[in-house]
């Protein structure tokens, strides 16, 4: 019977570790993205206004005032 390499196992473990951060983190940002888009923020909709009225989004100041 053989010792398991101690080094190998650490190994999978931290790959292990490392694989299930990443999902969590894949799946909060799919949940983050679902969530902006079933209510978008107010500012988000403050500037698609703008957009649609053919503002500008960065202040509504027309171009020739800057």
């Amino acid at each position: 019977m053989s010792v398991p390499d101690d080094k190998k196992q650490q190994d999978n473990v931290v790959r292990l570790g490392t694989e299930t951060l990443f999902a969590i983190a894949d799946e909060l940002r799919r949940m983050y993205d679902a969530d902006l888009r079933s209510k978008p923020s107010t500012e988000l909709e403050r500037l698609l206004r703008q957009i649609e009225r053919g503002e500008e989004p960065s202040g509504g100041a027309p171009k020739s005032d800057r």
